[in-house]
């Protein structure tokens, strides 16, 4: 598998005025490599650290060299989800939609823990776009984190269900009332966005599954519904 920019830093430390450094997080098979000075038309950095087992780990990296570095938005180049259960095969995996193809699929000679996804797979399959909530849980299929939330707890609803704000003013709910919110918290339930992003609406579209939350410690002033 040829491999693939899932993060992208500048920094100006160390550069002549209107240079920038073009930092590339790339995944490839034994993990994750950072490549400082990118040049795109080679694919590699003038220089590199790595690999990393993940890519938070990837990320601080790079911040411990260059502290001035700004993270900027890209789109990957696909979504990989490992399948848990089977190899992947015709009807073993969610069908191909529009403006979704297949870019990859590789199954292993014999089922084998993962370290990216932190449990044993039979194979992966990659996607243009991501897939949705229910076609990952039906087929049983663990999804690389390539995105991270902070989620910062302000309070629960009218109905009791615990509030989350994150890095970018989106509001997210778990909808587990019974459970201690530290358990919800532990096991990684996923959160559901809020309707019209309000404190009291109606819990709305699922998170999409490659994305990993991270939970800021409180600091209190959480309201009620």
């Amino acid at each position: 598998m040829m491999a693939n920019i899932v993060a992208m830093f500048h920094s100006a430390l160390h550069m002549d005025d209107g240079y920038v450094n073009h930092i590339a997080i790339v995944q490839d098979v034994d993990g994750y490599h950072n490549h400082f000075l990118y040049d795109e038309d080679k694919g590699k950095g003038a220089a590199g650290t790595g690999p990393f087992k993940t890519i938070e780990d990837a990320k601080q990296d790079v911040i411990a060299h260059y502290p001035d570095a700004k993270e900027k938005e890209i789109s990957p180049a696909g979504y990989r989800y490992y399948s848990t259960q089977r190899p992947i095969m015709p009807g073993g995996y969610p069908k191909p939609k529009k403006n979704n193809e297949v870019l990859e699929i590789e199954n292993f000679d014999n089922k084998k823990f993962v370290e990216e996804v932190g449990c044993q797979a039979w194979g992966y399959i990659e996607y243009k776009k991501p897939l949705g909530h229910f076609d990952v849980i039906n087929y049983e299929l663990a999804a690389v984190k390539i995105k991270t939330l902070h989620l910062k707890y302000i309070g629960r609803d009218d109905w009791g269900r615990y509030v989350y704000e994150d890095e970018n003013g989106k509001l997210w709910k778990n909808t587990d009332c019974c459970s201690p919110r530290e358990c919800c918290e532990e096991r990684g339930d996923t959160l559901n966005s809020s309707a019209g992003n309000e404190f009291d609406g109606e819990p709305d579209c699922f998170m999409a599954a490659h994305i990993k939350v991270e939970y800021l410690p409180e600091e209190g002033g959480e309201q009620d519904g």
